[in-house]
């Protein structure tokens, strides 16, 4: 780019340990993309490249800053006589230290937007950030995504396609949960796999319904369904999209029972906005509306018509 080369030339008066430190910068970089490279064609979508990649993005970050920090008295002649630059790589690093964290791409919450979001903003109130100005998040996304793998920004994508249902929990819960169970089913997301038998008897009917509404909006937009199963957040509702992402979660060929559907559309709906737990059947419901958020109210925001 040319403000690089500006840069580049503005600062070549420091001779050979400013070229050094370029050159070391980039061969991180190229080491970065060339295993995302290699992650992508070995493994292809799924958890397997999800969980790499949050550990490159992090190994990226830690030697970025491992860098700066071999070379002080350089990157204090830079700050004396270019700021933007050296002032770009602080809040690049900050936001990197700030989002490599495998706790946001979540086992059964699915990515954590809100998280990610209240992190975001954090950063933006600090110093740093609000010396650069508020274009400063723009500016690192711009960095760091232009660049992306395909792979990459397919998942970015599909994330954001598969936000609404993972917004499915916090909104049920806003809107019919006592702020005591809220935490109890806090903690039941956060509980990892094993749990003790009847630890949750006294949420479960919340967990069923909060279940059956993500199943409700799995089943009417196959585009959820298939992207859960793609990157084996969840074993899809749907049969044949069951069979296309077979293996799911580490199932040899995939869990291939027959899902549970929701049953007869008005009588499904009303167990779950009636404040009974639904029971999923085996009938084949009646065609749902796809997700919309176009509408004046949102398909979830339909599904939970009423709860509050």
């Amino acid at each position: 780019m040319e403000a690089d080369k500006i840069y580049t030339e503005h600062v070549s008066k420091f001779g050979g340990e400013f070229s050094t430190y370029l050159k070391k910068k980039e061969k991180i970089n190229v080491e970065y993309a060339d295993k995302i490279a290699e992650n992508a064609e070995k493994h292809g979508a799924g958890e397997t490249f999800r969980e790499g990649l949050t550990q490159l993005n992090n190994d990226r970050g830690i030697k970025l800053n491992e860098l700066d920090k071999d070379y002080p008295e350089l990157l204090q002649e830079l700050e004396k006589n270019n700021q933007d630059k050296p002032l770009f790589n602080r809040i690049l690093r900050a936001y990197m230290d700030t989002t490599s964290d495998p706790d946001l791409d979540d086992e059964f919450t699915g990515f954590d937007f809100e998280e990610f979001e209240s992190r975001i903003a954090a950063l933006e109130k600090t110093p740093i950030f609000v010396e650069f100005g508020p274009e400063a998040i723009t500016a690192i996304q711009g960095y760091l995504h232009e660049p992306d793998h395909p792979l990459v920004k397919e998942l970015r994508a599909d994330r954001e396609l598969l936000r609404e249902y993972w917004e499915i929990p916090d909104k049920y819960m806003a809107s019919r949960v006592t702020p005591y169970h809220q935490q109890r089913i806090q903690d039941y997301y956060d509980r990892g796999r094993i749990s003790v038998p009847g630890q949750w008897a006294d949420i479960q009917p919340h967990i069923d319904a909060i279940d059956a509404a993500q199943a409700a909006y799995e089943w009417a937009s196959r585009d959820v369904s298939d992207k859960l199963g793609k990157w084996e957040y969840a074993t899809p509702v749907h049969m044949d999209l069951r069979f296309k992402h077979a293996g799911t979660r580490g199932e040899p060929g995939g869990a291939l029972q027959p899902a549970a559907q929701p049953g007869g559309g008005s009588t499904f709906m009303q167990q779950l906005l009636g404040g009974t737990t639904p029971q999923p059947t085996t009938l084949t419901p009646a065609p749902a509306p796809a997700p919309s958020t176009g509408s004046a109210n949102t398909f979830m925001e339909q599904l939970l018509a009423g709860a509050r």
